[in-house]
C-alpha cells in the first residue's frame, strides 16, 4: 500500500522529468510498465477504475517523453 512519501514522490516525478537522475529514470519506465500491466488486467467495465489507471500512465508517459526531449 503506497504512502504519503511514495505519492509525494511520484508527484515530484511527474512535476520534474528534467531532474530525474538515471535511478528515477529506471523507476519510471518500470511505474510505466507496471500500469500497463495493471490497466490491462482491470475489468472493461471499470470504467472508473480504467479511467484512473490510464491518466496516470498518460502522465507518466508525457513525463518521459519530457525528460528524454532535447
Amino acid at each position: 500500500m503506497p504512502d504519503d512519501l511514495d505519492y509525494a514522490w511520484l508527484g515530484w516525478l511527474l512535476a520534474n522529468p528534467d531532474g530525474w537522475t538515471d535511478a528515477d529514470l529506471s523507476a519510471a519506465e518500470s511505474l510505466i510498465a507496471n500500469q500497463r500491466r495493471a490497466l490491462e488486467d482491470l475489468h472493461p467495465d471499470d470504467v472508473k477504475g480504467r479511467s484512473s489507471a490510464q491518466d496516470l500512465l498518460d502522465r507518466l508517459e508525457a513525463a518521459l517523453r519530457a525528460h528524454r526531449a532535447p
